[in-house]
């Protein structure tokens, strides 16, 4: 699995969120910088919006007091200005900005059959009484 950080920055004067991410994935680091332009800027929230990719369109939500941020994907309707491989993608998707480390161990988590948790659970006990 890649190592990645993102950064979003939001200016309210200029009504837009940047998004800087940086990646390590194999030998190389990939840097990617993102302007989005900011819909709604209230006491509680931030909404960004990105529809300059060609099959969908995306709406972020930074959300105070959760502290947490969130997205929606919606595929764009089939038309001329959609290419037919764009028909593959669900109708939406939901998506969260977490915490790679926590990802991370709950996939592995996840990815344990049922016995290997009881093999695990006395450890988790010890390291807890710890």
């Amino acid at each position: 699995m890649p190592l990645l950080t993102t950064e979003i920055i939001c200016e309210r004067e200029l009504m837009r969120c940047t998004s800087a991410t940086a990646q390590i994935m194999g030998r190389g680091l990939h840097v990617n910088l993102d302007t989005y332009e900011v819909v709604e800027w209230g006491k509680t929230r931030i909404v960004f919006v990105d529809t300059a990719p060609t099959c969908a369109n995306y709406v972020f939500t930074i959300d105070f007091p959760t502290k947490a941020v969130s997205g929606l994907r919606k595929k764009k309707p089939s038309g001329p200005s959609v290419p037919a491989n764009c028909n593959t993608l669900d109708k939406e998707l939901r998506l969260s900005l977490r915490t790679g480390f926590n990802v991370s161990q709950s996939l592995k988590d996840e990815a344990l059959p049922w016995f290997g948790h009881l093999a695990v659970s006395p450890l988790k006990l010890f390291r807890r009484a710890q």
